[in-house]
């Protein structure tokens, strides 16, 4: 898969390239591949693209509750477009998660792997998809690495990977939650601070 990957970025030239071309470009597509492009997309900081991905990445969660749909982005997301730069760079990222995979990732730990229903897993990637879409200064990063995390260990059967995604995901929500919980107290001082003044 990278070699085809990188084929593929080097055969851009310009223009604008749609998400559904760079879920093509991967061939046979899986879930776990879905959930990796997802996950790496949401590394790069595109403008305006956060919330349509974390909304793109609730809707995958909906389509991985029912293991008889057949595998696919949804519409909105898949009409998405990048510049023929940010495509090549999106592509050569992806090539790297999964060579580094390739390395790093082996069968091993398959409880883990295993043990996680689709509903849950599911539901792992839908609350994900919630932290990214919503406004939170630095909040794609974390749902992010537990989402290609998840993907990699799922295509590659690796519990390590798999807990290393839940690692990524519980510093994801105690992230989203501190942000909350000094925004409001924040907000409340400056309240204060205003009716004292």
């Amino acid at each position: 898969m990278p070699d085809r990957l990188r084929e593929f970025a080097v055969g851009l030239r310009g223009g604008r390239v749609t998400l559904q071309a760079l879920v093509d470009a991967h061939g046979d597509c899986t879930r776990e591949s879905l959930v990796v492009l997802l996950g790496v997309l949401c590394l790069f900081p595109l403008p305006g693209v956060g919330t349509v991905l974390g909304v793109g990445v609730v809707a995958l969660a909906a389509v991985m509750r029912r293991q008889d749909v057949d595998v696919a982005l949804p519409a909105r997301v898949a009409r998405v477009e990048l510049s023929g730069e940010w495509a090549q760079r999106v592509l050569k990222a992806l090539a790297g998660f999964h060579a580094a995979a390739a390395r790093a990732f082996r069968p091993r730990l398959k409880g883990f792997v295993q043990a996680p229903k689709g509903r849950a897993v599911a539901g792992f990637v839908a609350l994900m998809g919630v932290l990214i879409a919503l406004p939170i200064p630095l909040g794609n990063t974390l749902p992010a690495l537990a989402l290609i995390c998840l993907g990699l260990g799922q295509m590659r059967q690796d519990g390590a990977a798999m807990l290393l995604a839940s690692f990524w995901a519980i510093l994801a929500v105690l992230w989203a939650v501190a942000v909350a919980i000094a925004g409001w107290y924040l907000g409340i001082e400056g309240l204060q601070a205003i009716a004292l003044g």
